[in-house]
């Protein structure tokens, strides 16, 4: 069986290329092609990317071979966006010989290619949750600032990544993530995304919610105050809060897009309002796609976004102060 990636990975292409592994999943021979794609999103990168490596996994674990055609793949025959993602590091994460090491590119004025981050990495020596929580801090302003020169969207840039990456290391049970940015100047644009293969969504909130199902726990991820530590842990600013996702989506609201992925199903809030679908890959992907025209306000937003949720918090939940209500708090 050969499978095809399609010339542009983007939202609506995504969907397909998972059917197209399901059902090549136990044929005795699959042959992936990437010679076709002409362009790629951040958040359609790294969806296809974990369904990939998972696709590539559970064929080896079955004894099956995976063949991927070299047509189009080696240097002076790749298309823009093969080369793109060659650049990027998407081969390499896949485990394919093509390309840049993820993080191996320098990153620049207007991406950030795919980053993996390990908390051994992080605290150097595993340290303490407070310490990794800064070091988390730490590295997502470094990846704001490679992402934008701008004070006032470095701070909105690296809030949004600061509460994407501490929740894989909170919630996801996995000790790794991988990190993408891209940022589109002509639209005053930038997007981030970061992808874990941990347990999901729905693993964790059911811990504190076992009433929840899969699509009930993507739609209460994002209510102000839901975090599957309901109980505080003595982190300090670090506490978390259960309003970074809430405050992400709001920013999605208001200047762009938010989604998550997750459990089987995908989430989506836009101006145009909240939607879900199933979507059958493994993994969960976050993105924000936020416009920064208007940046310098990002503070006034942040304080207007958690005072209307702490108004709106259901009495299900806890109302703990920590560095995901506000700038002053102290994490930048």
């Amino acid at each position: 069986m050969r499978i095809v990636l399609p010339d542009r990975l983007v939202d609506g292409t995504v969907k397909q290329v998972a059917r197209d592994l399901l059902d090549a999943l136990g044929s005795e021979r699959v042959s992936l092609c990437f010679r076709y794609i002409t362009f790629a999103e951040p958040s359609a990168t790294m969806s296809v990317a974990l369904a990939l490596r998972s696709f590539r996994q559970r064929r080896r674990q079955a004894g099956l071979d995976t063949m991927v055609e070299q047509d189009g793949l080696e240097l002076g025959h790749r298309s823009n966006g093969v080369s793109y993602l060659a650049h990027v590091g998407f081969f390499r994460f896949l485990g394919l010989p093509y390309g840049n090491e993820p993080g191996g590119a320098p990153g620049g004025a207007t991406y950030v290619p795919i980053t993996v981050l390990d908390d051994a990495v992080l605290d150097g020596q595993r340290a303490s949750p407070t310490d990794l929580l800064e070091t988390v801090r730490s590295r997502a302003y470094a990846l704001a600032a490679t992402a934008s020169s701008d004070e006032s969207a470095r701070d909105l840039l690296g809030y949004c990544f600061v509460e994407t990456i501490r929740n894989v290391f909170e919630h996801a049970g996995v000790s790794e993530c991988a990190v993408m940015a891209q940022r589109y100047p002509s639209r005053k644009e930038v997007e981030i995304v970061v992808a874990d293969e941990g347990r999901g969504v729905h693993s964790s909130l059911v811990e504190s919610f076992p009433e929840l199902d899969e699509q009930r726990a993507l739609l209460r991820c994002i209510e102000p105050g839901v975090t599957r530590n309901l109980i505080e842990r003595g982190l300090g600013k670090w506490e978390n809060t259960g309003f970074g996702l809430f405050v992400l989506s709001e920013l999605g609201r208001r200047a762009g897009v938010f989604s998550i992925s997750s459990s089987g199903w995908a989430l989506s809030v836009s101006p145009d309002g909240v939607s879900i679908e199933e979507q059958p890959l493994p993994g969960t992907v976050v993105r924000i796609r936020v416009d920064l025209t208007d940046a310098e306000f990002f503070t006034n937003w942040l304080h207007n976004i958690v005072s209307t949720g702490e108004r709106q918090q259901a009495p299900d939940t806890p109302r703990k102060r920590g560095a995901s209500k506000g700038l002053n708090a102290g994490w930048l």
